[in-house]
């Protein structure tokens, strides 16, 4: 039984399965992907290839520990610790025996799911192949050491008692979701490795199969679209808008109908309504324009620091959005030091540090170095009355 073809034939299988599932999901346009981390929990059984008819008699217990991180929803890559024991056939002899070894590696994985289907963080079910290699560390090889060694069947190839090997791996990971955080996974993965794991030789490499079952659990895998939340703000206020100049219109078909005197207040009313309408279109008007607006953001910094804050990373995101949509945009970027706080010289350098920052978050996010303009002013000047405030650099768009 050729257990290598099984395997394949398999994976390429789930692969489709998976390909087929991505195109019929629709994504929730709510929130974007977040590049995350993850942690996986996996255990299962591997099977040596070797010399036996008795498919049982090569299984063995195994056991993975991964941690991972997902540059994008179709990318990621994976280190992970695991191993557990190994077995290998004697033919003239007819018995089996075990040996342990223990096992790391790296993984790059692909999400055909989202590659194919778009990203869908409800989705239930994807496909994702991996290629890695990896090191293998052998031990506890007496079994074999004790068998007798036949003319026509030599253990030429036997170690003892701690010997490391290298692996070339494949394999694919169906992930079925049952939360934002927490997933079940199925694994299966083939190892080539140095033709000494097995003790035997047979003038080629041996290979090593895992069935795993897993879980995973995912740190910060999404978050809210922004663009989204704009425009969902911007419906709501329109609507409020439609809906007030109906009230309007209404009041006066209802006045119409009245009596002189009730008139004079439906008229009132109705005056008073159009009003409304005409501050919360002023007030939207505004709103739209204030997003247009060329942005001037204050980035600011931890004493004695040039690392650029968290929550300081969306203001730059603002200057970011309005540079890529305004290409003939140019930003310049004014670094400042407290004065309270260090020498003139220290803080004319660290001054220039944070301004460098901020430029090189800048260009990382694809605006070009030629429309970024970068100075730099120490404690000469103090922009803030706050003392605490001037350890800022200063970003104005024009």
């Amino acid at each position: 039984m050729n257990f290598k073809r099984i395997f394949l034939v398999l994976t390429a299988s789930l692969m489709l399965a998976g390909i087929a599932s991505a195109q019929q999901s629709k994504a929730d346009k709510t929130v974007e992907f977040n590049p995350h981390w993850y942690v996986q929990l996996q255990g299962g059984a591997a099977y040596t290839l070797g010399e036996t008819v008795d498919f049982t008699k090569l299984l063995s217990p195994s056991a993975f520990l991964n941690v991972g991180y997902n540059f994008t929803p179709v990318t990621g890559v994976r280190v992970g610790l695991g191993g557990w024991q190994g077995k290998g056939y004697h033919v003239y002899e007819q018995t089996d025996y075990s040996f342990k070894f223990g096992q790391a590696y790296a993984d790059l994985m692909f999400n055909l799911c989202n590659l194919f289907g778009g990203y869908n963080h409800k989705r239930l079910v994807s496909v994702v192949p991996f290629f890695g290699i990896g090191g293998y560390l052998g031990f506890e090889n007496s079994q074999a050491g004790k068998l007798i060694s036949y003319a026509n069947e030599k253990m030429t190839l036997l170690w003892e008692p701690v010997t490391p090997f290298f692996a070339a791996r494949a394999g694919a990971l169906v992930d079925f979701r049952i939360c934002d955080n927490f997933s079940i996974n199925l694994e299966g993965n083939v190892n080539g490795i140095d033709d000494r794991f097995n003790s035997k030789d047979g003038d080629n490499i041996d290979w090593q199969f895992n069935a795993l079952l897993g879980l995973t659990y995912r740190f910060g895998s999404t978050r809210p679209s922004k663009a989204t939340a704009e425009e969902l703000a911007l419906a709501d206020a329109l609507a409020a808008a439609a809906a007030a100049q109906k009230a309007a219109q209404l009041a006066k078909d209802n006045a119409a109908k009245e009596i002189a005197d009730a008139q004079k207040a439906a008229d009132d009313r109705a005056a008073k309504a159009e009003a409304d309408a005409k501050e919360l279109a002023r007030q939207l008007a505004e709103q739209m324009a204030a997003a247009n607006a060329k942005p001037v953001v204050n980035v600011f910094f931890k004493l004695n620091s040039s690392v650029i804050q968290k929550e300081e990373k969306t203001k730059i995101d603002r200057v970011i959005a309005y540079l890529l949509t305004n290409p003939d945009a140019v930003v310049e970027l004014v670094g400042y030091a407290d004065k309270n706080t260090g020498t003139p010289r220290y803080n004319k350098g660290i001054s220039e540090r944070r301004a460098k920052a901020v430029a090189k978050y800048i260009r990382e996010k694809g605006i070009e170095a030629k429309r970024i303009v970068t100075d730099h002013k120490g404690d000469t000047v103090q922009p803030f009355a706050v003392n605490d405030e001037n350890r800022v650099v200063i970003c104005t768009v024009d």
